[in-house]
């Protein structure tokens, strides 16, 4: 009698959709919905280079305020926005310094309690690296610089934006 080996169980498709998994070629872009991702915007893997904590200064910000002004008016907004623009998508930043001969992640305190990576909502259409320096440059702006500093240093763009992270 010979081994066979068992069929493993198909399901339905589900999580992040491959490139070129839904329309388009599996070497183009492929089309999810109103998003057009290309092979080059989904790159995830680039060399992730440490800095020293002592590049860095901290200081506070002006506090933001909430758009809404209770939950059940976030949501009634967050699906008046669904109907227009569809499936929200975010990214976020994961920034790594050198410190005690460790690597170190640096967080944005909010509040008292609440800490997160910086990074937020993507505009529709727009590129998760695109999406990451518009956002790096509107929670981290550097000291004495333009809006576009992030976009317009070739280099450090690549180095933050190495760090990307595409929360699921």
């Amino acid at each position: 009698m010979a081994h066979q080996t068992p069929k493993m169980p198909t399901y339905p498709r589900s999580g992040w959709p491959k490139a070129g998994g839904v329309s388009g070629s599996q070497h183009g872009s492929a089309k999810y919905g109103n998003i057009t991702l290309s092979p080059s915007s989904i790159t995830l893997e680039r060399t992730i280079n440490l800095y020293p904590l002592t590049n860095y200064t901290f200081g506070t910000k002006e506090p933001l305020y909430e758009k809404d002004s209770s939950v059940p008016a976030r949501f009634q907004r967050m699906r008046e926005e669904f109907e227009k623009i569809g499936m929200r998508r975010s990214v976020e930043g994961v920034l790594i310094v050198h410190e005690h001969g460790l690597p170190h992640v640096l967080l944005l305190q909010l509040g008292t309690t609440f800490f997160k990576l910086p990074g937020g909502e993507l505009n529709p259409n727009e590129d998760q690296v695109d999406g990451l320096k518009r956002l790096l440059t509107e929670w981290l702006p550097m000291r004495g610089s333009t809006a576009q500093s992030y976009s317009d240093n070739t280099e450090e763009s690549r180095e933050i934006t190495a760090k990307k992270k595409v929360r699921v």
